[in-house]
């Protein structure tokens, strides 16, 4: 199980986008499954998964590279990955993930920078048939030349969201539901909680 919580002063759209404000702090929570601790993490700043640019990563404590950081807590399987004083050029696509031998794991995000000082509370819809009836293309999944593989997102009635995991490469995992939905609160003035947690279902093939 991979799962992202996202903090800050924010609001979450279409599954993988969060606004923040010029100035804020943007935090990422990535939750992982058991036997991933030992696995280094990582953010990654790009659209494309090939040539993104790693911005920090775990090396058993915490790092900080510029405004970015990342702190690791094996015990429960989270890792926290910061971005400080928001600029408008920190606009752009990120990628949670862990490293591993041949294929990477990941979670793909935008992030936009605003000026305005507070957002309102919002959650996500259905994203309707499934991705192989929509025309979708699956995304996620390092790519290389010793094997191809993809993540469907998928959604249930609880408000808890589900991504399929392949457990190494050469596989693509398919999925079909609806899209993660995420509730948000503010924890205090000005300060928004949204929750989107992530695991895997579906079928090989």
């Amino acid at each position: 199980m991979l799962g992202f919580c996202f903090l800050g002063h924010f609001c979450t759209r279409e599954g993988k986008k969060v606004r923040g404000t010029l100035g804020g702090t943007l935090t990422v929570r990535c939750a992982y499954g058991p036997g991933w601790e030992s696995y280094k993490k990582w953010l990654c700043r790009g659209n494309d998964w090939h040539s993104c640019k790693i911005l920090v990563k775990t090396t058993g404590s915490e790092q900080l590279k510029g405004r970015a950081s990342i702190q690791e807590n094996r015990s429960r399987r989270i890792f926290t990955v910061t971005l400080e004083d928001l600029r408008r050029e920190d606009a752009d696509t990120y990628w949670c993930g862990i490293e591993r031998t041949g294929n990477d794991l990941g979670y793909k995000f935008s992030v936009v920078v605003d000026p305005s000082k507070y957002y309102p509370s919002c959650a996500l819809g259905p994203w309707g048939p499934p991705p192989e009836e929509s025309g979708l293309k699956p995304w996620g999944g390092r790519k290389d030349h010793r094997g191809k593989q993809g993540l469907w997102a998928l959604g249930s009635p609880r408000r808890q969201g589900t991504l399929g995991l392949p457990a190494h490469g050469s596989h693509r995992f398919r999925a079909a539901g609806t899209e993660p939905a995420s509730g948000q609160a503010e924890t205090q003035k000005g300060a928004y909680l949204a929750d989107l947690r992530l695991q895997g279902l579906g079928t090989w093939f």
